[in-house]
């Protein structure tokens, strides 16, 4: 729904994003043949999402918009997707291009967002925000098409999210303090 719902994109045009939620945004990006720029926090996530089918993977960080012009050959960006929050949204509107959308759907820094004043005046960037308790949304059939199209990627091998550890119920608090420290973390029940 991200990547459908809110700027009419074409297979060959170029979304970028952040979060932890990468993988996932690449893999449908693929099916539609969009291509992606990822945003990272850490250089070691990279590969994996280099590995996952990321068209461009970047640190986000100082001269972020130039870094993207030059990694995609100065494409049109028309729609950015922000799970992040605080400084990471100021970097993703500052990519876009002039008239672009960034929707936001997180914000897992737990800061507020950022936005330039010369992106939303100068560059008409526009800012929305995506729920998916949103009424619009909780009745469509369009989630029960995307939760389908999701359990088919992750059937043939295409949308995998790696685990870094499993942990009992009883030690959630070490479970909280890795998944804070990167990386997907799941209790074991049993």
């Amino acid at each position: 729904l991200l990547l459908s719902e809110y700027v009419k994109l074409s297979p060959g045009d170029w979304v970028i994003h952040n979060s932890g939620v990468g993988r996932s945004v690449i893999a449908f990006a693929k099916v539609r043949g969009l291509r992606t720029v990822s945003l990272v926090r850490r250089p070691e996530l990279i590969d994996g999402l280099v590995a996952a089918g990321g068209d461009v993977v970047l640190v986000d960080g100082a001269e972020l918009s130039a870094r993207v012009a030059q990694a995609t050959g100065n494409a049109k960006i028309a729609l950015a997707l922000d799970g992040v929050g605080g400084e990471a949204m100021r970097s993703l509107s500052s990519a876009l291009s002039p008239g672009g959308t960034l929707v936001v759907y997180s914000a897992v820094s737990g800061k507020p967002g950022l936005a330039s004043a010369v992106d939303l005046v100068f560059r008409n960037v526009t800012i929305r925000g995506f729920w998916i308790g949103n009424p619009a949304f909780r009745t469509s059939p369009k989630v029960l098409e995307a939760m389908k199209m999701g359990a088919r990627l992750i059937a043939e091998g295409k949308l995998h999210l790696p685990v870094s550890a499993t942990y009992p119920l009883v030690a959630a608090k070490e479970a909280f303090a890795h998944a804070q420290r990167g990386g997907k973390v799941l209790f074991k029940l049993s």
